[in-house]
């Protein structure tokens, strides 16, 4: 399925948070040009077929998601919790109990014991994220992540947090 443009925010946050390393292999901002004109529309498709696969975002896009990423290190609760240190998106597999195949790639494990799972959010007001993330059953899917920690670990998460934030400002 293609990701909607909600997805694609939250992954241009997460990347510059969790792997800033792959920014420059996974994005590239597009240059400012009028796409309805013959030369604007010229210089966009001279530029997607420079991407080379990269996904296209906007210079607000890029200055947005790093004003995001500002915003969480400089909180007080959210901050500690980045610096620590983390190993990011690797993907872990096993077999469950069923026999089925699974995979989770977390947004963050620390070598302390937290799982953090990074959310783009409506709101990120408590009492509104949580039925958001009811029926977005986020709930499951942290239960799904911490059966992938407790294997790759052999011992479960001593702390599972979901950060949300929101794309627009203050970015709550």
């Amino acid at each position: 399925f293609a990701p909607n443009e909600a997805m694609r925010q939250g992954s241009l946050v997460d990347c510059l948070i969790t792997e800033p390393g792959n920014f420059r292999d996974r994005y590239v901002v597009m240059p400012q040009c009028d796409r309805r004109t013959k030369a604007g529309k010229e210089l966009y498709a001279e530029f997607v077929s420079r991407a080379g696969g990269r996904e296209i975002i906007t210079q607000d896009w890029l200055d947005n998601a790093h004003a995001i990423k500002a915003e969480l290190w400089m909180d007080p609760a959210v901050g500690p919790l980045l610096a620590k240190s983390h190993v990011s998106q690797k993907p872990h597999f096993w077999t469950d109990e069923l026999g089925r195949e699974c995979r989770y790639k977390p947004d963050i494990e620390t070598e302390d014991g937290w799982l953090i799972d990074l959310k783009k959010a409506r709101s990120a007001n408590p009492a509104i994220f949580s039925r958001h993330s009811y029926s977005f059953a986020y709930d499951l899917q942290m239960a799904h992540y911490v059966e992938g920690y407790t294997d790759r670990y052999g011992e479960p998460p001593r702390n599972v947090a979901i950060i949300a934030y929101e794309w627009t400002p203050p970015y709550n």
